[in-house]
Formats: C-alpha cells, structure tokens, sequence
C-alpha cells in the first residue's frame, strides 16, 4: 500500500515532467488555460488532504544550470565565451618538434685529409692549443638577444614550412654529394633568421641596402679564392660585381664524410688529452692535427665565432678564441644507447648564439677601425705614384725608400691579418721596374747596402689566383704590392709552380730592362723562397679589367687590352688565358698573367711553349 509520501511524489513527477515536455515544443499553456488536475485517488483515507501546491512547496528546490535553462531562454540571453586569438608557435617550439632526415653513405670510399696549405702551415705557429669541453664558452655565456630571436614568431610559420619540403632520406658517394645536402640542410635554420639584421650587426652593414642573410658552399665573395664548405653568412653586395661584396661569416661547417671522422676519433682523443697538436712541424702532422688546423684556420681567415666538424651522423661543435680552438663532442643525429644527440633544436640555439656573436664582432671591429682612422676594407691607395717631386717632400722620399726595399731588400717579411709573420729570402733580383731601368740602377744598389736588409709587407687579403698559386694584396709603408705564392707545401723544387713561372719568364722576357720594363705587366721586383714555398713580389697594377667593360669607357679599354696583347706576342709571349679577368687597370691595361702562359719565339722563329 502507497503511503501519502509516495502517492505525492508520483504525482508531482508525472506532473513537472509534462510541463516541460510541453513547453519544450512550445505548446506551453497558461496556468488559467491548464486543463482542471484530477488528484490522485489514494486507497485509504488520508487525512489532512495534500494538495500540489503544498506538495511543491514542501520540496527542496535546486538552482538550475544554464544549459538546463537555456531551452527557456531567448537566443540573445544565451552567454557566449571570451574570444582569444590563437598565437603561432615560437621559432624555438617549432625546432623542438623536427626531426633530421637520413643522409646515408651510398657507397663513399673517401677518407683521406687534404695536405696542408701553405696558409695553414703559416698560421700553424699561432695555433696554440685545443680544448675539449662542455659545453663551448660561447654557449655557457647568457645572450638575451638571442633569447629574443627564438622567441620569434613572424617567421616560425615559414620556418616549419619549408622544413616540410625535405626529403626523408637522401644517399651521397663522394664528399661533394654530402657537402651539398648538408649545404641544404642547414640553409633551411636561416627560415628562422632574421634577413635584415638589424640591432644585431652594425648599422653600416644591418641598413645597407642589400644586406641578406645567405648561406654558400663553396667560394665566400669577400674572399674568392678561398674555400669553404659550408658558411652561414651575412653578405653586403656594394654592386653586382662579386669582388666588391662583403661576407660576414657567423657559422662555418667543415664536412669530412663518416668514414675519414670515424678513422680519425683515435688520434682526435690522443690530441684532446694533450690538449695540443701532434707536433710542432707542420710536415710530421697527422690527417687529425691537419684537419684541426684547417678548421681553426677557417676559421681565423672568416673571423667566424665557430661552426660544426661533421660527418652525415657524428660531428663536433667548435669555437675559435685566439689561438685556442674549443671542441665539444662528439654528438650523434641519429644516438645510439650512450651517444649524445644533436637535434635541430640543438642546430637553431647553436646558430642563433652565433649569430649573435658575430653582429657583436662588427661593432667592435668598427670601433678598432675607428681609432686607426682607416678602414681597412677601404684601404686601397694608389699604387704607382709618378716618380717627380711632390708638395709633400717627406712623401716622395718616402716613397723612394720603399721602392728600393722592395727592389734591394735581402729578407721579405710578411705579416698576414690575423697576426702571422713569415721571413722569406731572396733568390733573384728585379726583371722589370722603373728604379732597375734607370740610369741610377747602379747608385742604388750602393745606397741600399746602408738600409735595413729586412722589408715588411702587411697583408690585407687575398685577391686571386687558382688550384695551384695565390695573389695577395699588401702594402709596404704607402706602396700596394702583389705577392703571389703556393697555395700548399711543395717539398721538391721541381714542383714549385711559383718558382718555375719565375725561371720561365727569366727565360723569355727581353734580356734588355728598360724594354722588359716598357711590357704592359707588373714590375717583378724579385724571388724569395724559404724551405717549403716560393713567392714573386710584384707592382699592384689596379682593379680586375672585367670591372671596367660595362662603363663608357668599355668599348676603349677592349681595344687597349687588344694592343697590350699583340705587345707581348711581339716579344714571344703568348698568354695562355686571354679573358679580361687575367688584366687590371688603373689608367693602364695590364697582363698579370696569373695562370701560366705560353711563350713562343719572336716572330719569324718556331713558336716555343712557355
């Protein structure tokens, strides 16, 4: 039997749940339009009688929710949720979620080192000690700009996008092939660079109008003969000339395939433990200590913070200081159990710091160039200066002295940018030159025997050359001179390029000074040798020709370097190489015949290779 509670409840329930299936299709009636509600007949008698309304009232009432409400509600009362705009992802966050694909040996025999240059081996002197550490100093030092660049968001979105366009595998069969898709590889991080770096590098290079952010394999412009694998560089092109562009190097990688890392890791632990090089000598070098060398040299000649040694799987961090080069490793791309990892979040925070690093070199470097009040990037004075008095008495004598150096001087010292200076030594005298073709040639000579027996020429870069020879550019006080030597160590005479050019034009250039003199070439102020190299010292004759053609004056200097050809045929000289770029110009057109040429008879004879 139902007691008066349960009969109450029933009724209440069947009640409220018909109302609210009612107005949920909007048939909801009035109170006063409500059909009369029969109570519930209970089976005994009950008293007092309940009613509904008393029913009701003696129910506890819960407040409803506002999605139970909302059936109730009229559309413009329904709240809506706060708008908030999605943010694209930090550079930082979308290199945490890469991953490297696979660059595998397809069948590379390659493991040999390259032998030593003869820059490297001028360099090796000031090549003091190599620290193994972690992490590298530079990564221990706190840089909130560089916290600030992977904080970027502008450029995350392409960052990501173009990082998508990589293949998942690629296989190489030389070290070119895998030069060339790290090269790739690593081009992509520059996504997340910065193209305009400004208030990172000085304002000179960071506003000038064709500044970019730009990665090369290969040969750097500012340096055309010297090559590199791979450099991450902030590049200034001053006009379409690639000569006239300046590269700022923040990031250097120097390639060596699996296989020559792998048989070097021996000997690379012996040197990280001695904390120096093998040796002295640059001739008892191992292929470790000359790989080390050629990377610490790099990166002294690009003034790079550092970079990677790296194979398709295992590399190196480095950092240059001085004439201490650190190094941090080995890592692993792709780790196995106990081998460190090398993500591309490792890749970005490392070429972000460095980056960072190097716009701080060019403020400080401004500033050295400052206080010596001439720049050197702009120091290019003339090079031949009419021999006739001069309002400034002291620069006249003062040019003379110097052309009697470099005409007389028994002993050449050279002192190349970063520091290094090297002797060389006489071997021959002057072929050409305006104090040799004079009448006082002999009155000179005798002076010279009271001047000092040691010149010093300051190197300011590299300007040319090939596989084999280099020319560089210096000064000897106020005078430009060219020096070209042997780009490697040559230990048997026979060999020596620079050394054969020398005795073939000995050989074939007029026995007579003055006419020798009048040929439109440099003037070969002499030979100096030392034990493993060669070196001619030679006028700066001017800029590349090729410099020159697109002007109004184009059409003019073809002919004139037309006429200084047929002038050396006349005498049996035949170049080998007639483009302009073997020419210069600085009033005069000029061969400076920097490949070897071929000499022949003079007319009416048998042509004679030279």
């Amino acid at each position: 039997m139902a007691t008066v509670e349960e009969a109450s409840h029933h009724y209440l329930t069947a009640n409220v749940a018909d109302l609210a299936s009612r107005a949920s299709h909007g048939n909801a009636q009035t109170v006063s339009e409500q059909a009369p509600i029969t109570p519930l007949q209970p089976t005994i008698a009950l008293e007092p009688t309940i009613t509904l309304e008393s029913t009701i009232a003696l129910q506890p009432t819960a407040p409803l929710s506002v999605n139970a409400m909302q059936p109730f509600l009229a559309p413009q009362q329904v709240p809506t949720a706060q708008q908030h705009p999605v943010l694209p992802p930090t550079v930082e966050e979308v290199a945490s979620t890469l991953s490297w694909p696979q660059i595998k040996d397809s069948g590379c025999t390659t493991a040999s080192q390259k032998k030593t240059s003869l820059l490297e081996a001028h360099q090796a002197a000031l090549f003091t000690a190599v620290h193994h550490t972690h992490p590298i100093p530079l990564m221990v030092d706190p840089s909130p700009q560089t916290d600030a660049l992977l904080q970027d968001r502008t450029r995350s979105e392409r960052f990501q996008f173009m990082w998508t366009t990589l293949r998942t595998s690629y296989g190489y069969r030389s070290e070119a092939m895998l030069q060339s898709h790290l090269n790739s590889l690593f081009g992509l991080f520059l996504e997340a660079l910065p193209n305009q770096p400004a208030g990172y590098y000085h304002p000179d290079i960071a506003n000038h109008p064709t500044v970019q952010v730009v990665n090369i394999s290969g040969y750097a412009n500012a340096t055309p003969r010297v090559h590199y694998d791979i450099v991450l560089n902030v590049q200034v092109s001053n006009d379409q000339l690639a000569q006239q562009s300046a590269d700022y190097v923040f990031f250097l990688i120097e390639v060596k395939t699996e296989r020559a890392l792998n048989a070097k890791l021996r000997r690379l632990s012996q040197i990280f433990s001695a904390g120096r090089l093998s040796s002295d000598d640059p001739k008892d070098f191992t292929d470790a200590d000359r790989m080390l060398l050629q990377v610490w040299s790099e990166l002294v000649v690009t003034s790079a913070p550092g970079g990677l040694l790296m194979g398709d799987n295992l590399l190196f961090i480095i950092e240059r200081r001085g004439g201490t080069l650190y190094v941090d490793g080995p890592y692993y791309r792709f780790p196995t159990e106990g081998q460190r990892g090398f993500t591309p979040l490792d890749a970005l925070r490392l070429i972000a710091r460095m980056f960072v690093a190097r716009g701080q070199q060019t403020h400080e470097e401004a500033m050295m160039a400052a206080q010596a009040n001439v720049p050197v990037a702009a120091r290019r004075m003339p090079r031949t200066l009419p021999l006739r008095p001069m309002r400034n008495w002291m620069s006249f004598f003062r040019q003379i002295f110097d052309e009697i150096q470099l005409t007389t001087c028994p002993t050449l010292r050279i002192r190349y940018p970063w520091g290094a200076i090297i002797e060389y030594h006489r071997a021959a005298g002057p072929l050409t030159g305006r104090l040799p073709a004079s009448r006082w040639w002999k009155v000179i000579r005798f002076v010279s025997r009271f001047m000092p027996s040691t010149a010093q020429v300051d190197l300011v870069g590299e300007i040319g050359g090939g596989d084999i020879t280099a020319a560089w550019r210096g000064y000897l006080g106020t005078t430009s001179v060219v020096l070209k030597m042997n780009r490697f160590i040559e230990e048997q005479s026979e060999n020596r390029a620079v050394l054969d050019e020398w005795r073939r034009l000995s050989a074939r250039l007029p026995g007579d000074i003055k006419r020798a003199t009048a040929l439109p070439i440099p003037a070969y102020h002499g030979l100096f040798v030392r034990e493993e190299a060669d070196m001619i010292l030679m006028s700066d004759c001017g800029d590349p020709l090729e410099a020159y053609l697109d002007d109004e004056q184009g059409e003019e200097l073809s002919v004139s370097y037309e006429q200084a050809l047929n002038a050396l045929r006349d005498v049996g000289i035949e170049p080998e190489d007639v483009a302009p770029r073997n020419a210069v110009y600085d009033g005069h057109v000029r061969n400076t015949s920097l490949c070897l040429p071929k000499l022949r008879a003079p007319k009416g004879q048998g042509a004679t290779p030279f």
